[in-house]
Order: structure tokens, then sequence, then C-alpha cells
């Protein structure tokens, strides 16, 4: 899911050239592990030559926006630490929904100019692993006018992942669980006290 979330912005922000490659890739994607990508039109065929705008929604900005939606279950990668004072923290990193969208926008002679955001999610259904629906309009109009914001969004990739704990055994070596504010943990992370303190083994007495 978010190989193929990373292959289409790599798409796109090659420029214009490269946005029916992207819509390409999406109809081929959208079809299937036997790909057939007549099935499938994200665009009416012929209207690649009236594309405007495209850009990616990663999977934050979706969740926030649809929340009501049942997307697949997220996953939940844990570290164990402990504090400055030694105290047993456990660090939970939730993933956002395995879901993005495309925002695509055309300019047509005749039918005049269509927003649209189509919203791509792994189903996990066999043969057809990704499904897609347009996402309502009033959620189209909002990222539409979040366009700019939204170009440089924040990758919850396995990198990412490992560099936020990391960032996090470092504010714990500094801080206190309570002194650590939800402000200051990466996104997608929160902290669970484990136990009040860690024992630590007392060092064996060397006998003279």
């Amino acid at each position: 899911m978010y190989s193929l979330m990373d292959a289409l912005r790599t798409c796109i922000d090659m420029g214009e050239r490269s946005w029916l490659v992207a819509i390409a890739l999406l109809n081929v994607a959208l079809g299937g592990n036997t790909p057939v990508p007549e099935l499938i039109h994200v665009i009416p065929p012929g209207y690649g030559r009236f594309l405007k705008r495209m850009f990616i929604v990663d999977e934050v900005v979706v969740g926030e926006l649809l929340d009501d939606i049942p997307f697949p279950h997220r996953a939940h990668y844990i570290e164990e630490s402990e504090d400055k004072e030694g105290k047993r923290v456990r660090i939970v990193h939730e993933r956002y929904p395995r879901a993005f969208g495309i925002y695509i926008e055309y300019d047509h002679p005749k039918h005049g100019l269509t927003r649209q955001l189509l919203v791509v999610y792994d189903a996990g259904t066999g043969s057809y692993p990704y499904r897609a629906f347009f996402a309502p309009e009033s959620v189209v109009e909002e990222v539409g006018a979040l366009a700019e914001k939204l170009r440089t969004p924040h990758l919850q990739n396995t990198l990412a992942i490992s560099e936020d704990f990391a960032k996090v055994r470092e504010l714990l070596k500094e801080r206190s669980y309570e002194e650590i504010e939800k402000s200051v943990l990466p996104p997608g992370v929160r902290l669970e006290l484990r136990e009040e303190r860690v024992e630590r083994p007392e060092r064996p007495r060397h006998r003279r």
C-alpha cells in the first residue's frame, strides 16, 4: 500500500508529463493481481490532456478527514524502554489507516472544472487487494484548499518509525514519564507506564 503511494508520488513530483504515468499505474493497481487496466478508469478516457493538478494525500490526512470510515485496523509497533527515573515505559507507535488519497483536478472545455479525491485502501481481498472510492465533496474542497500544505506529507514507513522510536528514547533519557508532553512526541506515538520502577540488579561486590 505505502509502496504504491510512494510510487505515485514520485511520478507526480516529476511534473505534468508524468501525471498520465501515475494515472496508468493507479489503473493497473486497481485492476487486481491480474490487472486489466481497461476495467478501471480513474478519469474519463482521453481526459488526461485536461489535467490541471494532482497530488497525494497521505494516510494521516485521510484518517483525520474520514475518521468515520471503517478502514482496515491500524498496526501497532511497540518498544519497551525506561525514563530517566527508571520507570518502565512502553512506546507505542500507532500507524494510521492503510489508505491514501490522490487528488485529481481537470478542466474540460465543455464540462468545466472537476475536482475529485480518490481514496485507495488495502481491503486484503485476495485477487483484488485494493479498493477505492471517491470522497465526499466537502472533503474534496477541504483538501483542495490545503493543497500546498499537503505537498510534504508525513511518511510513516519503516524508516520513519525507527527514527521516531530513537527520538522518544532520547527524550526518556532526559525527562521522566510525567514530564513528557504529547506535543513533543512524534505523530502517532504515545507512551504507556508499565511499572513504577525498573529494578536494577545490584552489582556484586568484589572480595579483597
